[in-house]
């Protein structure tokens, strides 16, 4: 009885392992780079790039230089009539009713165009003269003209001669007496009275030959005229003028 269980369980025993279903291993590979699920998939962004042709417009600029030959109207002619300068000797009103008859005998007697012009200065009309001295004639003074004809060669055509009979006019440079001032030297650092700053022989001319000798005033005072520059001197408020000189 002992031996029929035995057996009886072994069958039992057979038949369960015999029952049992096959099974069945499934093995996943996943590669160490691989993206768990709680991170967003990545995108990549793929540039492309095509080459298109493209018409460039090119503009040079080239400089033409041409040569244009003016012809200059006539001398004498009324687009470029003769100048006649004339320096502030006068009032203006004066100089030109004055010249108005001197313009009417020239052009009478050349059958030429004149114009009267008035300048600042004998300097600003030795300037004029030189720049153009074809189409100028000057009325200045002896001084002025040695200006002009160094700087230009200017050429001497008329001469006035004054009620005095002399044909040539200059500046003096004038002194109070017993002030030791006798020498041009002596002059430099004192103060000068000048009476025009217009005037070539009363200024321009006696300022270029300080600065030739080296001679600088300390001062310089501006009077309307000779007389008022003279009586400055004898008052004592300079120590010298220029003035015209009158023999």
């Amino acid at each position: 009885m002992k031996v029929w269980n035995v057996c009886l369980l072994v069958v039992t025993a057979v038949f369960l392992v015999a029952c049992e279903p096959d099974m069945v291993v499934e093995q996943t590979l996943v590669p160490e780079t691989a993206v768990s699920p709680e991170q967003p998939p990545v995108v990549e962004t793929v540039e492309i790039v095509r080459e298109l042709p493209v018409t460039v417009e090119v503009t040079r600029e080239v400089v033409v230089e041409y040569v244009v030959e003016v012809t200059p109207m006539p001398l004498g002619s009324p687009s470029r009539p003769v100048q006649l300068l004339f320096p502030p000797m006068q009032e203006t009103a004066v100089i030109k009713n004055r010249s108005a008859a001197l313009v009417n005998a020239l052009q009478e007697a050349t059958g030429l165009s004149f114009e009267v012009g008035i300048v600042d200065s004998q300097q600003r009309l030795i300037e004029l003269m030189c720049a153009a001295p074809q189409d100028t004639i000057g009325f200045m003074s002896a001084a002025a003209f040695v200006v002009a004809h160094e700087q230009c060669n200017a050429q001497t055509a008329v001469v006035s001669v004054g009620t005095d009979g002399l044909s040539w006019q200059t500046g003096m440079i004038v002194t109070r007496r017993n002030t030791g001032l006798t020498q041009l030297a002596d002059l430099d650092g004192k103060i000068w009275g000048i009476p025009d700053t217009t005037s070539v022989p009363n200024y321009h001319y006696i300022k270029a030959m300080f600065a030739e000798a080296g001679i600088e005033p300390a001062e310089e005072i501006i009077y309307p005229g000779d007389n008022s520059a003279l009586l400055a001197l004898h008052n004592g408020e300079v120590d010298f003028v220029t003035a015209t000189y009158i023999p």
